[in-house]
């Protein structure tokens, strides 16, 4: 999820000096994590997805013009829809405790104020903030998705790390069905520093700056498997238990979103991408997202039909035998399965097989672009090294 604010024009970015520690603990923490049962078809039925993606990226782009040690640390990460993915951070002395989504695709965090109206009810079903627990609030507002909010800045911990004078955003209305839905609290936005809101330093930043970590690298691990935890973030560098074989690098093409150029993508005779296009990786976003007449014809090259949500649905007895789509990066063919790509829900004693493929117009200057989201990270765990500037991919363990 993105956070939405009319802020100043960012005139110049600097480049931020990353200075690793002279020492660090060696101990590899991990916290554990509830996994809760999807509502997918909640937000089908009500067509959020596509709106949510939409807002996510059209209106913020206006503001921006491994080695293995024991010293990476790991958070654990809940399934929630397949997709949303979140995890545990606590923020304040005494400590407070919010389930979060760790977002690839933005650079802010945020969370429910204790001012959020009472009458809500997305308010009192969430975790919140109480600042007088805290150590500072700052007079500032600004807005958090459709949301306002304010700013405030306290000790916020994740993964045993303990991050000090944080600033972030507290919200105080959490409107519409999707707030009421879902079952994280906030966003942990994990994207480069151009397109935070109002300049503020994202937490990651933070965590290198302060010395927490020996390399400024963190990396994803999602399970789509129904019984198991939803994964892991590991942050200071990668976890070879969860992946098999060498990353595949490819170097960041734009220092906002985690931005790469995608060589090409393929699907039975249809070959879409083909003088390469530039691709998000997201793991704050569940599907493929691409321009509108490429998702047309992958949609229509695998037999899906819009329906009033805005994704295709293809018939269920059909999956076994669509064809797999490969994309190319960094030299490297990857792919995925038709069940890989298919989501399948029961809604109403009713199985509901939709398409990952959505049609996402984004526009200029940040469009036109796809994104990868967790239907791809899913099955191959990645790597984003802030050091080097690029994104590495192996083949997750199953």
């Amino acid at each position: 999820m993105r956070l939405l604010v009319s802020l100043l024009p960012v005139l110049f970015i600097l480049p931020v000096q990353f200075q690793h520690p002279v020492s660090c603990k060696l101990q590899l923490y991990r916290v554990p994590l509830r996994r809760f049962p999807s509502a997918r078809h909640r937000f089908e039925k009500l067509g959020i997805r596509m709106d949510r993606l939409r807002l996510k990226y059209a209106e913020e782009v206006s503001h921006f013009r491994g080695d293995w040690s024991s010293a990476v640390k790991s958070t654990p990460l809940s399934n929630y829809l397949d997709a949303q993915y979140f995890g545990p951070i606590t923020i304040g002395t005494p400590p407070q405790t919010f389930k979060v989504i760790f977002d690839t695709g933005s650079s802010n965090l945020w969370v429910p104020s204790a001012t959020c109206a009472s009458t809500m009810v997305a308010c009192r079903v969430h975790n919140r903030y109480f600042a007088k627990r805290g150590e500072t609030a700052l007079p500032s507002t600004m807005a958090v998705a459709v949301c306002p909010a304010f700013l405030s800045t306290d000790t916020v911990r994740v993964a045993g790390l303990e991050i000090r004078d944080q600033t972030f955003a507290e919200a105080t209305e959490m409107p519409g069905p999707i707030f009421l839905a879902a079952k994280f609290d906030g966003i942990f936005g994990l994207a480069y520093h151009s397109i935070s809101m109002q300049r503020i330093k994202p937490p990651f930043y933070a965590m290198m700056e302060q010395g927490l970590l020996t390399k400024p690298i963190f990396s994803v691990y999602l399970s789509r498997h129904g019984e198991k935890d939803g994964g892991a973030i590991f942050f200071g560098g990668s976890n070879p238990h969860y992946y098999t074989g060498n990353f595949t690098y490819v170097q960041v093409s734009h220092r906002a979103y985690w931005q790469v150029k995608m060589d090409s993508a393929v699907i039975r005779n249809l070959e879409l991408c083909q003088q390469g296009c530039e691709v998000i990786i997201d793991t704050g976003t569940s599907f493929l997202a691409l321009p509108y007449d490429q998702a047309i014809l992958i949609n229509e090259s695998i037999g899906g039909t819009p329906s009033s949500f805005g994704q295709f649905l293809v018939a269920c007895d059909s999956v076994p035998a669509l064809p797999r789509i490969t994309f190319t990066l960094g030299g490297r063919t990857f792919f995925l399965e038709s069940h890989e790509y298919v989501f399948q829900d029961i809604y109403q004693d009713r199985r509901i097989c939709s398409s990952a493929f959505i049609a996402v117009d984004l526009p200029s200057p940040s469009g036109p672009l796809w994104i990868l989201g967790d239907v791809f990270l899913g099955k191959y765990y990645t790597e984003f090294d802030m050091e080097r500037h690029r994104i590495g991919f192996a083949d997750a363990r199953s």
